[in-house]
């Protein structure tokens, strides 16, 4: 590497050799040529002068690192604010309409999130207290249904799942009846 240089790029990329100086203050690359306090000044980030919010990410939401999270300043959940990211969820999944395939962390949100609401509705004293959210589980039963509903073939779904039981018992399993997903009233 020659000196004065501090980064230099492949010339696989596109036959270029790009250079950049050896130290990045040296265009004045600062936080005020960045303005970083611009969004903060801008549109607060705070939520001191808010109550009653719930924010709901969920862990395979692509969104999520933009998102408040669980252990933020601004959590205060005496204020009234909480934020939950909820394991094996996506985009809005504990927005949509509840159903026999919602994995256990959903279901325990929306317990939560229900019992957020009717403390504030109905004045409770006390505010109450997000509980850890349980790890992800997906009974087989409801990964049969799964498969049958999004019209997976059985020999790839039974290989997917032959670290649980033989594909012999997965096709057996299979040829009962399968319902698919059914809403909750």
């Amino acid at each position: 590497m020659r000196s004065g240089i501090w980064c230099e790029s492949a010339d696989i990329l596109h036959g270029l050799n790009v250079l950049f100086q050896s130290d990045p203050h040296e265009f004045k690359w600062t936080t005020n040529v960045w303005n970083v306090q611009a969004v903060p000044q801008l549109y607060g980030l705070s939520l001191s002068g808010v109550s009653n919010i719930i924010l709901t990410q969920g862990a395979l939401d692509p969104w999520s690192g933009g998102g408040y999270q669980p252990g933020s300043p601004s959590a205060n959940q005496d204020q009234g604010i909480y934020v939950m990211e909820i394991p094996g969820s996506a985009h809005h999944l504990d927005l949509r309409t509840p159903n026999t395939c919602d994995p256990n962390t959903i279901k325990n949100a929306r317990y939560q999130i229900v019992r957020i609401l009717d403390c504030w509705v109905h004045g409770c004293a006390t505010p109450p207290r997000l509980g850890s959210l349980p790890q992800m589980v997906v009974p087989v039963n409801d990964l049969l249904v799964s498969a049958a509903f999004c019209g997976i073939s059985l020999t790839t779904f039974c290989s997917f799942v032959s670290s649980s039981f033989s594909a012999h018992s997965c096709f057996k399993a299979l040829k009962r009846p399968v319902h698919c997903c059914e809403t909750v009233g």
